[in-house]
């Protein structure tokens, strides 16, 4: 019998129970709501080639049981609905004068509050899955504790044992310091106990790059040429096609973006009076999950005027340029905590929007998403002295943290801002702009080296003086942060004039980081190729 045929005999005989059953005046029972769930969820599989008029009738069938009075005996006819709701796409308003929600979350939310095990299984799925019309941040809190008692109920296991490694290894469910690993070592205990094939993709990630295991790549690239699903494919190739070293920064960045963020003073002398613009150069970091090293370096032009002044509040206006992408828009400084400033892109207001950053798709085991959009709504403010200059320090906060877009998903490891005020050097000029970090033995002079021709053609050379014995490294990066050249360690020999020339042929036209590391200080140089 095909599906067609099989869902015409079902129907009517649905429509036989609905109509002769019972009467409406009959009490309904535990037992009557679980056999009219029980129809639906035999149909479940064949829901998607079922006619929405039909859908609709099957909705009628179970809501008196799925109504609230009803549901607290029979959790199984929310899910029921909430699965009818799902295929259709519904959006209701659940109270007079509410917001609108998803008729599928709101139902499976109530038969998860009633602990229907399915419901609970589907309702952390779908929030995680973001399959709701109407996006929102999902309770990962919430996810994660249906989940731990769904373990000790013993159902799903190894879905429900990937899902909580997930939320683990990204400290998505709990307030944790970042740098403490416990979270990775419960990711780890929760991979290891599944056998879903996700679960090894994610266990040869912390692999790959040492989350809560020594860092041995080649077990996690095995590990994912043993997978034969399709992220785990992807993976494995675009892993093999990039660098996935950490970016160097110096001892003083790590320690005002990370360990002493919360010491530094309150930024209140950095950014301008009312109407008067500050412009800042500087970059945008984004540590790991477990802030073990930076994974993304992206250079930064942030300019902020304050406009007026705003319950307590002062607005602004702001432009960003970011991977040669301008945004601009309007928000506001919040100086009524003694301890911090907080700039927010985003309030309760139609004149004022997230700050949106475009940025490459590092972790891409999904080949049609190369890059992503990360949505920053606030970030708190500090000022320090990193490397014997002025810096105003931005952070992300774990309550509003930063969503990446494409999948509704925060992340809570900290996203830094370092910005110095001062108008932004010219691409085109031949000095490097220095942060002189770390340094061994006597001081470096800033304008130690040049670079010609800048902008870069397919050949170029850094020529460079230095007046002690040094290990000079030079790597180029690209303004997603990915290293695209590594040159050889050079031996440099005191007060010789040396000269190394890079092919970057294989460059393509855009703007570059040229870094050099002397003795284990950094050197920093943005140039353009033609």
């Amino acid at each position: 019998m095909n599906k067609s045929n099989f869902w015409g005999l079902l129907f009517m005989a649905l429509c036989m129970v609905y109509t002769s059953g019972y009467s409406q005046e009959e009490e309904l029972t535990k037992e009557i709501c679980d056999q009219k769930a029980d129809f639906i969820l035999q149909a479940e599989q064949y829901l998607p080639h079922i006619p929405r008029a039909d859908i609709d009738a099957m909705i009628n069938y179970i809501t008196p049981c799925a109504d609230l009075d009803y549901s607290r005996v029979s959790p199984k006819s929310a899910y029921a609905k909430a699965l009818l709701h799902l295929q259709k796409g519904d959006v209701f308003y659940p109270y007079p004068n509410s917001n609108p929600q998803d008729a599928s979350s709101f139902y499976f939310n109530r038969s998860a509050y009633y602990k229907y095990p399915p419901g609970m299984l589907a309702r952390g799925i779908n929030e995680l899955s973001n399959v709701y019309r109407i996006k929102k941040t999902p309770k990962y809190q919430d996810v994660a504790e249906d989940f731990e008692e769904l373990l000790t109920q013993g159902f799903e296991s190894d879905i429900v044992h990937y899902i909580l490694g997930y939320l683990s290894l990204k400290n998505l469910a709990t307030r944790e310091d970042f740098t403490s690993g416990t979270q990775a070592n419960k990711a780890k205990m929760h991979f290891e106990s599944s056998n879903h094939p996700m679960a090894k993709h994610w266990l040869a990630i912390m692999h790959y790059f040492g989350y809560g295991v020594p860092l041995d790549r080649a077990k996690g690239l095995q590990m994912l040429s043993a997978s034969d699903i399709y992220n785990s494919r992807n993976l494995l190739q675009n892993l093999q096609n990039q660098n996935n070293n950490w970016i160097p920064i110096s001892a003083e960045e790590r320690l005002a973006t990370v360990e002493n963020f919360n010491m530094l003073d309150p930024a209140t002398t950095l950014i301008g009076d009312r109407n008067i613009k500050t412009t800042f150069n500087g970059y945008f970091l984004e540590f790991d999950w477990l802030v073990k090293g930076v994974k993304r370096l992206i250079p930064i032009t942030f300019s902020i005027t304050r406009t007026n002044e705003l319950y307590n509040k002062d607005e602004f206006v702001y432009e960003l340029i970011m991977n040669e992408k301008i945004s601009s828009g309007t928000g506001w400084i919040s100086n009524t905590n003694s301890d911090f400033e907080t700039i927010s892109f985003a309030v309760f207001s139609n004149n004022y929007k997230e700050l949106d950053l475009p940025v490459k798709n590092l972790m891409r085991d999904h080949n049609d998403l190369d890059s992503l959009t990360y949505s920053i709504k606030s970030m708190q403010l500090k000022q320090a002295v990193i490397d014997g200059k002025s810096a105003l320090v931005a952070r992300t906060t774990w309550q509003s943290g930063l969503l990446i877009t494409d999948f509704h998903e925060q992340l809570r490891s900290p996203f830094s801002m370092i910005l110095y005020p001062e108008v932004p050097t010219s691409l085109t000029e031949q000095n490097l702009m220095i942060n002189n970090t770390q340094s061994t033995g006597s001081e470096i002079d800033k304008n130690f080296a040049t670079i010609a021709p800048n902008p870069i053609s397919d050949q170029f050379t850094i020529t460079y003086t230095l007046d002690q014995e040094a290990e000079v490294q030079v790597g180029i990066y690209d303004f997603f942060g990915q290293q695209r050249i590594q040159v050889p360690t050079q031996k440099s020999t005191a007060e010789a004039t040396q000269t190394i020339t890079v092919n970057s042929s294989g460059l393509s036209s855009g703007t570059y980081i040229i870094q050099m590391t002397v003795n284990g200080a950094h050197y920093s140089k943005m140039v353009i190729k033609e």
